[in-house]
Formats: C-alpha cells, structure tokens, sequence
C-alpha cells in the first residue's frame, strides 16, 4: 500500500492535505498504466479507517472510480457501510483538478462532490 492511501489519517480532514497525499498516490498509481497487476496491488488492500466518515468515504471512492477506469476488479472494501460517508453532504475542491472536471458516479453515491476551480 502506498504513503497516500496509508497516511490519510494524518491528513485530519486537512483538504490541502488529503489533496496532496491523494495526487502523490494518483502520480505513481499512473506511472503503472501499462502494469495493472501493479495498479490492482495499489488499490486492493483497504487504508486504516482514519475516524473521519468523508475522508473514509473520498477514499473508497477513489479506488472505485480507479478501478474501473482502469478496468481493474474495484476491490470488496469499498463497498463496507463504514466506508460510504454516512450521508454526509461533502465537497472537496482539490480533487476536481485531479478528477479532470467532473465528479465520478463512485464519489456521487457517497454524496460527496467536487468543487470545480
């Protein structure tokens, strides 16, 4: 498992933070397109909840919506009750940047949108 998806919970809901630690991820997530067993190792192993129900959730999205943009199996643990937000209208700006412009069907059933720069 890679330092963004291990140490979110150090981000302590710090967007700027979390952005960060999510864009280090997606670079070397990226850096394996023509590797996808590399990709599914990156994506299959669940993080450490980090006690924040939208940080949980923004990663479990994001490992959704990788997954099948990849054409990756998306892995079992995004699915988890504990992992889909609770509900909880959210919105994050830095990852709109990252996400190209729209907000994924994988974060918009966790409720969670992106603000758009």
């Amino acid at each position: 498992m890679l330092p963004a998806m291990t140490t979110a919970e150090n981000a302590l809901y710090d967007q700027d933070a979390l952005s960060s630690l999510i864009d280090e991820f997606l670079d070397v997530f990226r850096s394996f397109d023509r590797d996808k067993v590399m990709q599914q190792i990156m994506v299959q192993a669940p993080p450490e909840l980090t006690g924040f129900a939208e940080v949980d959730a923004v990663l479990a999205a994001l490992a959704e919506h990788l997954s099948l943009q990849s054409g990756l199996i998306v892995p079992s643990w995004v699915h988890e009750p504990i992992r889909r937000g609770d509900g909880i209208p959210s919105s994050f700006t830095g990852l709109a940047n990252i996400l190209h412009g729209h907000t994924p069907l994988a974060f918009r059933k966790r409720n969670i949108s992106l603000r758009f720069l």
